[in-house]
């Protein structure tokens, strides 16, 4: 009977969905992500552009005018040092902009996209009830878009940018949530690209993924879709 059944049992039962009890970003928090962003990319016009930086542009310039990487070019870094750069050198010479600046506002969308993935996974989650998600929304951007000052747009800088919606899905994986079809996907290449810049930054990946196993007491996440994706696309 309705009487013998525990306290909490018609609360839970009609409370709103979990997606209804996440807090949204209010139109003031949107309109101050935007300003920061904006005050990034003048940030990064009075700024130098970093040498490591300059030279991969340099690099890339060459790769598209038929110089072979390893070859006709001197460089010791995997790949995708060199590639992560050419979709802003080939969008820099079809606009006549500055291949500097598009490197710039390419690597700034990359950043609001990765957040906005983080931010959408993060709301999936029924452990985030507590947390101000506009407050660390702010602050995410102010770390990811003005912090790295002098290294924007570095290869680390890059490889952070592409992991965090990985990030996020650990996260999920470690309260024994399971992410959507498409989190998985952008997790699983996001975390390849990242690997994809230096062997060595699997380290922190294998770590996450290990916290991950310990905190949801399952080994089976070792397994998890994103991480198979991820080992397949380094693997080619």
């Amino acid at each position: 009977s309705t009487a013998e059944l525990p306290k909490n049992y018609a609360v839970s039962s009609s409370s709103p969905s979990r997606s209804d009890d996440r807090e949204t970003l209010s139109s003031w928090s949107w309109l101050l992500i935007v300003a920061l962003f904006a005050a990034a990319m003048l940030l990064q016009q009075r700024l130098q552009l970093n040498l490591d930086v300059s030279w991969l542009l340099v690099a890339g310039e060459r790769v598209l005018d038929g110089g072979r990487l390893y070859v006709d070019i001197v460089e010791i870094n995997p790949p995708m040092a060199v590639f992560a750069y050419l979709p802003a050198i080939a969008l820099a010479r079809a606009t006549g902009l500055d291949s500097a600046v598009v490197t710039d506002g390419l690597v700034l969308t990359l950043a609001a996209v990765s957040l906005l993935a983080a931010y959408r996974i993060l709301r999936l989650s029924a452990k985030l009830d507590h947390v101000r998600l506009s407050f660390l929304a702010l602050w995410a951007v102010a770390v990811v878009a003005i912090l790295p000052m002098n290294v924007f747009a570095q290869r680390e800088h890059i490889a952070l940018l592409t992991f965090l919606p990985a990030l996020a899905v650990y996260s999920l994986r470690s309260n024994r949530e399971t992410p959507p079809i498409w989190a998985i996907l952008v997790a699983g290449v996001g975390a390849a690209m990242t690997l994809a810049f230096k062997p060595y930054f699997a380290v922190p990946a294998v770590m996450c993924v290990a916290f991950a196993v310990a905190r949801s007491r399952s080994w089976r996440v070792l397994f998890s879709p994103e991480n198979l994706i991820t080992g397949g696309l380094v693997t080619i």
